[in-house]
């Protein structure tokens, strides 16, 4: 239950957090959630000066059960801030949420909600990176190649890699490699089309009307996909130990409990190494020596060590 920490990020000398809070709206008078994006202000790493400022809030939602898909990530580049924010306007099966938010909060090219965005340190005015996205859990900027990585929560199944392009869609809630979950919230009505698997008895043509399964046409594909729910991302540096494993990216899998490696040629992933722990995966870091730090859901850490031959 809220509130919950979604990130704690440094960069840019900044030290930032994001958290969904849940609190009574003084206008709709009634309990709702918002993710908010803190700053702390420090002197140095074992003094802050003051509390911790708030620097964004989204519109609050009046769904109260879905505290998971804040999204929430955060990361840096040398001169702007990145974060996403989930898909709240939408139900689980990509319905509008009409009763659930004001009629401003739902205008498309106004939201903030299924976008990735980017932020000015000095002011923290912000805009639009990209859009399409339903619940980007993972976010890596690769400075050795100028790019943003985000790993992303599909529905039942269509878990994504994406390498995001400034102004791009990524397609949520139009199309998805996922199928939708089994119940129409709030509606409750059962989904006919129900597929754990997305690869089988895909509808191209769903009954649903408006959403379509097992294709990304018109919006910009994943690099990967998977059914598993997909964690956070990272990318193996040029000068890494980890020699076999250099400029390979690494997305963490929660429900599979994996930690996949990806090798990419000419932009297509060519090589998926699924390392299976087991244990469900919630974040990790890929250190300076090769060492793979992992924070799992039950509140452990351990050091995954590779071989190096």
């Amino acid at each position: 239950n809220p509130p919950i920490i979604m990130d704690l990020h440094f960069g840019l000398n900044k030290l930032l957090y994001t958290l969904v809070v849940q609190y009574q709206d003084p206008i709709k008078q009634k309990v709702c959630q918002a993710l908010v994006l803190y700053e702390v202000p420090f002197v140095a790493p074992d003094k802050i000066t003051g509390d911790p400022i708030e620097r964004f809030r989204t519109p609050c939602s009046l769904d109260t059960a879905n505290a998971v898909m804040w999204a929430g990530r955060i990361t840096t580049n040398k001169k702007n801030i990145f974060l996403s924010v989930g898909e709240q306007r939408y139900d689980r099966s990509g319905y509008p949420k009409t009763t659930l938010f004001d009629p401003q909060d739902m205008v498309l090219n106004k939201t903030v909600f299924g976008k990735i965005l980017k932020f000015d340190p000095t002011k923290f005015a912000y805009t639009v990176y990209s859009s399409g996205h339903r619940n980007a859990q993972g976010l890596f900027w690769d400075d050795e190649r100028n790019q943003l990585l985000s790993t992303e929560h599909g529905p039942s199944g269509g878990d994504e890699v994406n390498l995001v392009v400034e102004g791009n869609n990524y397609g949520w809630p139009i199309v998805s490699f996922g199928k939708p979950y089994r119940e129409r919230y709030p509606s409750g009505v059962v989904e006919i089309h129900e597929a754990k698997n997305p690869s089988t008895g895909v509808d191209l043509t769903p009954e649903r009307k408006g959403y379509f399964s097992g294709t990304h046409d018109g919006f910009t594909p994943p690099l990967m996909s998977w059914i598993p729910g997909v964690g956070n991302i990272n990318r193996v540096a040029s000068n890494s130990p980890l020699k076999d494993w250099r400029g390979d990216i690494l997305a963490a899998t929660m429900g599979e409990g994996s930690l996949h490696r990806l090798r990419l040629y000419k932009g297509a992933v060519v090589l998926d190494e699924n390392m299976h722990i087991d244990v469900r995966i919630r974040d990790f870091l890929l250190l300076s020596n090769g060492d793979i730090v992992v924070g799992l859901d039950q509140g452990s850490l351990f050091i995954l060590r590779v071989a190096v031959l």
